[in-house]
């Protein structure tokens, strides 16, 4: 046994899983037990593009009509599961309860999922604004990032992607809304030369935030943007 499978398993057996949904504690390796793990909200048949569900015949690769007409800034959405319960509870608890031991099981399920790591790509954390990590008291995208960086072989810049406008935040606004207010917020520190991105975020609603990333990656001159995301919320 490796050396790192050996201390897994060792805290393991000290600070055993319990299952972060039904609370049984035998057989949970990843915080949720196989029970509850065939249940949860897994994204399936989805648009290759923007992460919506699409219901056409096919395998990989489906793109929705409204990609086909209108594409987005990002060239792939990548979402582990979809933004319902026990999902959106376990986010809801890490976020505004600081329930810590969320994160490290939502992020072993997107792990899980294997996403698809563009050649030669870094990682961006959408970032936010001082102000509202002030307001939180923790950056929640830059807390997901220190487990992932533990699951996935990745190479992390989060000082490429800047937040430079304190925007009100997204609940309970409508698409344009979003759309509107995230406008012209990012600001790309230094130029990109034809380079392979990865935007990542705990949850992706309408996508505008991360179109609007991806649009001044893109201006900057990123290649290939993909976006990561935990939960993707269905319209």
């Amino acid at each position: 046994m490796k050396f790192d499978n050996y201390k897994k398993a060792l805290a393991n057996f000290i600070f055993p899983w319990t299952c972060k949904i039904c609370g049984r504690s035998d057989n949970v390796d990843q915080g949720i037990c196989p029970d509850c793990l065939s249940i949860l909200p897994w994204c399936q048949r989805s648009c290759y593009q923007c992460g919506l569900p699409v219901h056409t015949s096919g395998t990989d690769h489906l793109i929705c009509g409204q990609c086909l007409q209108k594409p987005p800034n990002f060239d792939h959405l990548h979402a582990a599961l979809w933004y319902q319960p026990p999902i959106s509870q376990l986010i809801a608890g890490f976020k505004y309860h600081q329930c810590w031991e969320n994160v490290r099981c939502l992020i072993n399920l997107f792990a899980m999922t294997d996403p698809l790591v563009p050649p030669k790509s870094r990682v961006i954390p959408i970032p936010s604004h001082p102000a509202r990590i002030r307001e939180r008291g923790f950056n929640v995208v830059y807390e997901c990032m220190r487990f992932l960086k533990k699951q996935l072989p990745i190479k992390c810049d989060p000082s490429l992607l800047k937040r430079i406008s304190y925007t009100e935040t997204q609940t309970g606004k409508t698409r344009l809304q979003r759309r509107l207010n995230v406008k012209n917020s990012f600001a790309v520190s230094r130029p990109i030369q034809k380079e392979n991105i990865i935007l990542f975020d705990e949850v992706v609603t309408t996508g505008a935030t991360v179109n609007e990333a991806s649009r001044q990656l893109k201006r900057a001159g990123a290649r290939h943007v993909v976006v990561w995301c935990i939960a993707r919320t269905v319209r």
